[in-house]
């Protein structure tokens, strides 16, 4: 209510929308997996991480490469991030890196104008 004055009434006016993840666009190309998206959802990861069954996983996998991108609803784009969300965090936790700044990008300087 603030910045109302400052913000363009179409803006205003608009429903609220909850958040949108990336959807399957973002992981698929031509009804395929990208490469990265494979690799979370392989079944070697499944089942390290232990989490999802592999075989319920392959068989959304399976409905999702059957159908265009347009017509996948809500609900199996939220699925999907979960899956690779989910295994991206193991992946990441598993495989920690951690990444050693040099010196002169370890200071932040602050100018005031």
């Amino acid at each position: 209510q603030a910045f109302a004055p400052e913000i363009p009434p179409a803006i205003l006016s608009r429903p609220k929308r909850p958040y949108m993840a990336p959807d399957l666009k973002s992981f698929f190309r031509n009804g395929k997996p990208t490469e990265e998206c494979a690799y979370l959802l392989s079944d070697g990861i499944m089942k390290e991480c232990g989490v999802f069954e592999p075989k319920v996983v392959q068989k959304f996998i399976s409905k999702i490469e059957m159908q265009k991108p347009e017509t996948i609803g809500y609900r199996d784009n939220m699925i999907i991030t979960f899956l690779l969300s989910t295994h991206a965090v193991y992946h990441w936790i598993k495989n920690k890196k951690m990444p050693v700044l040099d010196k002169k990008l370890q200071k932040v300087s602050v100018v005031d104008y």
